[in-house]
Parts: C-alpha cells; sequence; structure tokens
C-alpha cells in the first residue's frame, strides 16, 4: 500500500501507511515504543481518510443538485495529493519545545532514541527532529543518550536550545533534518522569555481557549499527518496539587490558569529519561514553596472527559527552562495522588477504546464468546447511559465475529473507533 500511495503522490496517506507500519514494527521488536491506543488510531486514521476522500469524490461528483452536501474539504486535500515529500530551507529559526527519548531494554533489535519537539516562531508550526540508534542486546548504551550527537550537538543541548539555521530540510509530515555543518548553524541555549513570542495556534493564554481550539480542530482523518500531533504551550498561574500514582508510575499535577481552570498534568516514568519525574516533582515542589513559579507549560494534549490533559516536555519558570528528558535524576520524596474518578460516559469511552485496542492485537478471528459477550455488555451500559448511537454502532460490529469475520467487519469497527473517540 505504500507503494500505491507513493505513486499516487498522496503525501498524508504515506504518511498514515507509515505512521501504521512503525507502529507494527515496534510492537514485533517489543519497543517502548509501542502503544495499542497509537497503533489503533494510526489504522483508525488511515480507514477514515479514504473513507472521507471517497465521500468528498461522491459529494464533488453530484454537485448541489444531487441531494448531497458539498465536501468541506476536497479529496485532493485530504488525501495531500501534490504535497512536496521534502523541502529545502534556506533561512529557519526554531524553539525547542522539550523532547522525549526511549531505550527498548535488553533484547534483539532493541534501540534507544530520542525526538526533538521545535517550534517554528514565523509559522506557529510544530517540527520534529528524530534519531535512534540500535541497543547491543544485553549491553548499556556505550554513549548516554544526552550525550548523542544530533546534527552536530549534543542531544541534551540541542533539546533544550534555539537554533538558527541555513542547512535545514522538511518533510511533508513535519519531520525535520539539519545539516552538522557548524558553519551553517547556530545553536543558543533556551532561556526563559523562549516562548514569549508563540501564539495561537500552539501556545494559549488559557485553558478555555485551548480546548475551544481543541474543539473546532477537525478529526485527524481530514488533517495533514504530523511526526507530533496536539503539542501545544500553555500559561500557568499556580500549582493547585501534586503527587505520584505508584501503581500506574506516573506523576500527576494539577494547574491553574489565569482563569482558576485546571489543566492535569500526567508524567509517566520511562527508561529512556528516567531522570523526568524527578525534575517535574522538583519543579512543582519548588513552585509551591512560593519560590521559582512556572509560567509555561509544552506538551501533547487532548480532552478526557471533559477535562483537558497535557503530557509535559518542557517548562518555564520564572528564571530558567527545563527540558524534563534531559534533567539529570534528583530523587525526593513526592506525597501520594490519588486519581480521581473519570466521568461515567468517559469511563465507558475508556473501556470501549481499550477494547477496540486489544482486539486489534489479538485480532478479530481470535475472539472466543466470552470476548463477544463482554462487548455486549459494554454495549448494554453504553445504551442505559444514553450512549445510544455508540452502542448501535458496537452491535453492528460484532455482527459476523463469531463465525468468521466478513469482509466489511474489520470497517465497521474502525468507524467504531471515529465515532468513540473524542476530539483528541
Amino acid at each position: 500500500m505504500r507503494s500505491l500511495a507513493a505513486d499516487a503522490g498522496a503525501a498524508w496517506v504515506s504518511a498514515d501507511v507509515d505512521a501504521l507500519a512503525a507502529q507494527l514494527d515496534d510492537q514485533h521488536t517489543r519497543s517502548a515504543r509501542y502503544d495499542p491506543r497509537r497503533l489503533l488510531e494510526a489504522l483508525a486514521c488511515l480507514q477514515g481518510r479514504l473513507a472521507a476522500a471517497r465521500s468528498a469524490d461522491s459529494a464533488s461528483a453530484a454537485g448541489p443538485a444531487g441531494g448531497q452536501p458539498r465536501a468541506l474539504l476536497p479529496a485532493r486535500q485530504i488525501l495531500g495529493l501534490g504535497v512536496k515529500g521534502e523541502v529545502a530551507l534556506d533561512h529557519l529559526k526554531l524553539v525547542s519545545l522539550g523532547a522525549t527519548m526511549w531505550d527498548d531494554g535488553d533484547h534483539p533489535d532493541a534501540t534507544c532514541g530520542v525526538s526533538i519537539a521545535f517550534a517554528d516562531p514565523d509559522t506557529m508550526g510544530v517540527l520534529a527532529l528524530e534519531r535512534s540508534w540500535p541497543r547491543a542486546e544485553g549491553a548499556a548504551p556505550p554513549v548516554p543518550l544526552v550525550q548523542r550527537r544530533v546534527a552536530g550537538n549534543p542531544m541534551g543541548r540541542l533539546a533544550a536550545s534555539q537554533v538558527v539555521t541555513r542547512a535545514a530540510r522538511r518533510r511533508a509530515n513535519g519531520l525535520l533534518e539539519i545539516g552538522s555543518a557548524a558553519r551553517q548553524t547556530n545553536v543558543l541555549p533556551l532561556s526563559a522569555q523562549a516562548w514569549n513570542d508563540l501564539r495561537p495556534p500552539l501556545a494559549f493564554a488559557t485553558v478555555a481557549a485551548l480546548r475551544q481550539h481543541l474543539a473546532q480542530a477537525a478529526p485527524a482523518c481530514l488533517l495533514p499527518r504530523q511526526a507530533i500531533g496536539h503539542l501545544h504551550v500553555l500559561d500557568v498561574m499556580a500549582v493547585e496539587q501534586w503527587g505520584w500514582d505508584a501503581a500506574a508510575q506516573t506523576l500527576h499535577a494539577s494547574l491553574l490558569d489565569t482563569e482558576g481552570q485546571h489543566c492535569l498534568l500526567r508524567c509517566r516514568h520511562g527508561s529512556g529519561a528516567p531522570g523526568a519525574v524527578d525534575a517535574l516533582a522538583s519543579l512543582l515542589r519548588i513552585a509551591m514553596a512560593g519560590g521559582d513559579a512556572i509560567q509555561r507549560v509544552a506538551g501533547t494534549v487532548r480532552v478526557m472527559g471533559g477535562a483537558l490533559e497535557m503530557e509535559p516536555l518542557a517548562l518555564m519558570t520564572q528564571a530558567r527552562a527545563v527540558v524534563l528528558a534531559t534533567e539529570p535524576a534528583s530523587p525526593g520524596a513526592m506525597p501520594a495522588f490519588v486519581v480521581p474518578a473519570p466521568a461515567p460516559h468517559a469511563a465507558l469511552a475508556g473501556t470501549a477504546l481499550a477494547l477496540l485496542a486489544q482486539w486489534l492485537r489479538q485480532g478479530l478471528r481470535n475472539q472466543r464468546p466470552a470476548a463477544l459477550e463482554r462487548a455486549r455488555e459494554l454495549a448494554a451500559a453504553m445504551s442505559r447511559a444514553g450512549l445510544v448511537e455508540t452502542a448501535l454502532r458496537i452491535e453492528a460490529a460484532l455482527e459476523g465475529v463469531g463465525g468468521g469475520p466478513d469482509e466489511n467487519t474489520g470497517s465497521r469497527w474502525w468507524v467504531t473507533h471515529d465515532w468513540n473517540t473524542p476530539a483528541l
């Protein structure tokens, strides 16, 4: 399918296929980057993009007299026809928004790597510089990740920098390449004022403004596929509470904006960035004690159960910039945090998405009667809760599974995913 998309010049279809293939590879190699939900989302996005393009073509062919409304977006734009695969940039200014690092551990085909997120202040776009290295089984990486050189600089330095370069190339999906020639690239430390010029649709002053932006966004299957999606910067007024969830290995923090609205941070411990949780805990501890206040936070966002959640990559305090992934570990005591139970509708939606991800991983043909019955019970619970349309779609997706899925079964499951998924 990748070759068909490439031959047709469908850039966003190609990017969807690449994202799907990457998740399948990560699953087969037991990579730390594999996430069943991301695999499900990649497959559903590809299915949704093709279906939306077909619908747009049908609406365009029928015209106003055909009884169908005109498509909001033409099929050409949905598929990415004519989008250049890669362009050279003569002059580019970049501001780091943080980084993610991963380490697959000790097994064959293990890798370690980094993805650095940059903002382009001229366009308010987000670009990603990625690198990965093989990791020999049973052996630690010969060079720590923060010392690995990326674009001629130690990764730890580059991830906490402002960059001005004349040696950059940008792919259609936002992946970035920077040449290693020192005379063509200047790297400066990320100052506490580096994000001051960022504005919507990248940076927002309040939770309400960011939530409105997310609510108005088109579904992912209609948008260009980007290497990093839904990455934003949010202004912060105060830290309300924070703590450690030992069961989930996650640090949670409730932040307040200038209007008193909440944003929940979730920072998961990972072997690729072992100091990230401690670095965030230290910032929160100091801020709540009246010290160096947190002013902005950058990370990937989503809305769950009506609440705004963020996985932070970097924070700005009054005095400095902190990229969590590159901070050295500095353990300290952390209070316990009890995660509030999600709203009933959000809990049901989360259960449904988890079910879809599990069935995708196991295969529709491998579901036993007990699994089918659990799905029917979930549909009944959704119907009782008022989520009637979602319940009907789950029941429709179950048709034919018990006796062997027909050719439309998979399509019905992906439609169920798109219907059951919130804006993010």
